[in-house]
């Protein structure tokens, strides 16, 4: 196992993707050996297996002027605003979003199903005003469709969208790089800059864990900062 982390992380440019996916592999491999051994397939189980150790690239989130103006823009392509607005307002992954299916929307209760690809686990999200009338409209246009995002060439999902992202940054004049996980940061990150509970930026994001949810805060610390900054001031 030393060997093969040895071998892999050599074959790796980037040291960080290189641990990390490393790491889950042999999570995999930790996991057939329990799986063997609780059926015995074999008398062994594999134990202490060390993980690399790697820091987590903090997100890169757009600020909050440059994203409404990106949001605002994509108006124009019904489509397009409706899905980027899944991503920030609901904050779903890309593959969530692509995937997304009419039957999990309920307009009457005013909530998204939203299906995870690991581990086949849902969480329903709230849908904003601007969440739900997109989608609503949308749903209009589209007919019979089954997946909200069809491909116009297929009845699947579309595959990607970066054209667009592309298309609508450069018509609203903004020249950083925006991506779609961009969009699911910036929806974690605003939400804490404007004071929503880490618990619930966790929930509605779907991780595990609350140390992922944790490395938006480095992220959002300077506006953070300023919030706790009045506990200085006196009346």
């Amino acid at each position: 196992i030393d060997l093969y982390k040895a071998k892999k992380l050599k074959e790796r440019k980037k040291c960080y993707q290189g641990a990390r996916q490393i790491n889950i592999e042999l999570q995999c491999l930790s996991n057939i050996s329990r799986f063997a051994f609780e059926r015995n397939y074999t008398t062994t189980i594999l134990k202490n297996i060390k993980k690399i150790p790697y820091k987590r690239k903090l997100p890169d989130p757009v600020d909050y002027n440059t994203m409404q103006k990106f949001i605002e823009t994509a108006k124009s392509e019904p489509f397009y605003y409706c899905l980027f607005l899944c991503l920030y307002h609901g904050g779903l992954r890309k593959s969530e979003a692509l995937s997304l299916k009419w039957e999990d929307i309920s307009f009457e209760r005013n909530i998204l199903k939203v299906k995870k690809a690991k581990g086949n686990k849902e969480r329903l999200i709230p849908m904003t005003e601007s969440l739900k009338t997109a989608l609503f409209m949308l749903k209009c246009m589209s007919g019979n469709n089954e997946f909200v995002f069809k491909s116009p060439v297929s009845d699947k999902p579309i595959v990607d969208f970066k054209r667009a992202i592309k298309r609508i940054s450069k018509k609203a004049g903004i020249e950083r790089k925006i991506s779609a996980h961009q969009l699911r940061h910036s929806f974690a990150t605003h939400l804490l800059e404007k004071g929503v509970d880490i618990r619930v930026t966790q929930t509605l994001l779907g991780h595990e864990e609350i140390t992922t949810t944790q490395i938006y805060t480095k992220v959002a610390m300077p506006i953070l900062q300023s919030a706790v900054s009045v506990l200085d001031k006196r009346k």
